[in-house]
């Protein structure tokens, strides 16, 4: 299946589980391999859901794309949630 660049920027982003996270504002492509890498989605200011700014989606975490919606796997979610912890750097261990 194909899809219009048209029509990916701007598509609804969620995971696999149904949490919206945004909407698709750009893409890199992978010119040696002729495909997209990366998409960058972000949330609408009101919408903001799990994120408050851009963030990057690699094309192996997409599980689906339709004309409709986005869908990435549930990961990404818990990823961005641990990544926001406090940690002493170099260490590993949480704050708290």
């Amino acid at each position: 299946m194909l899809i219009n660049s048209q029509k990916l920027i701007g598509l609804k982003a969620e995971t696999e589980s149904g949490q919206y996270l945004g909407r698709v504002q750009s893409l890199d492509v992978d010119i040696d391999a002729h495909g997209v890498r990366n998409y960058y989605i972000k949330p609408k200011l009101l919408e903001g859901g799990a994120f408050s700014s851009e963030f990057k989606v690699h094309q192996r975490q997409v599980v689906d794309i339709t004309e409709e919606k986005m869908i990435v796997a549930d990961t990404v979610v818990k990823y961005k949630e641990k990544l926001e912890k406090p940690v002493f750097i170099g260490t590993g261990a949480e704050v708290g």
